[in-house]
């Protein structure tokens, strides 16, 4: 755990109980992120397969990220946090990734989305992958009625999609549309290949 300042006495004891491995603001002022994240890796690599990182957005100072449910003074900053996370992911990528406590009704300004989606292109491995030309592309000539993730999804199956160097996501949009059906379903797909054929979307004001 990389930058709590503040527990609950039972949070205290439970980490303590669970010897986890709490890196305070103290330590990492004095030994910096970059070593702290070595350390941290280096840890929960030893005798297993991968690892998964959490950033609470909690845990990122005010002055930078106000958005957050538990804003605490003297908090990781932004400028050290963003190429820490971009080198963390280039020495070892995450198996897993979650973003988690943003509150929009704090976010004067939006300063916290933007954070949160500089932190999600370095966690997704953005500068690695093969994808900024699509991202720039999509953002230079669609809509800007959404604020898509910077990730480029190749394929789709059931609840599940992956991106262009393999990584898994969980596809939480089940109320959006025909993904509530779940990606390429073979039912569906054996009743809308031969219909597809035929005759596809018309619109309500003519009677197809």
């Amino acid at each position: 755990m990389i930058g709590a300042r503040s527990f609950e006495p039972e949070e205290a004891a439970l980490l303590a109980a669970l010897g986890v491995r709490v890196y305070p603001m103290r330590e990492i002022a004095r030994r910096g992120l970059e070593k702290v994240l070595d350390e941290a890796l280096a840890r929960v690599r030893r005798g297993t397969l991968g690892y998964g990182v959490t950033q609470d957005l909690d845990a990122i100072d005010p002055a930078d990220a106000p958005g957050v449910t538990t804003p605490v003074p003297r908090g990781l900053r932004a400028a050290a946090l963003i190429p820490a996370l971009d080198a963390l992911v280039r020495e070892a990528p995450p198996l897993a990734v979650e973003i988690a406590e943003y509150d929009p009704h704090r976010d004067t300004g939006g300063m916290t989305a933007q954070l949160v989606e500089q932190a999600a292109a370095a966690l997704l491995g953005a500068g690695v992958l093969r994808t900024p030309l699509a991202i720039a592309l999509e953002r230079r000539h669609s809509a800007a009625n959404y604020a898509p993730l910077p990730v480029v999804l190749v394929r789709g199956e059931g609840a599940h999609d992956w991106d262009e160097a393999g990584r898994r996501y969980l596809d939480c949009m089940s109320a959006y549309s025909p993904v509530s059906l779940g990606h390429t379903h073979p039912r569906i797909l054996r009743a809308l290949t031969p219909q597809a054929g035929r005759l596809a979307v018309t619109s309500r004001g003519c009677a197809g």
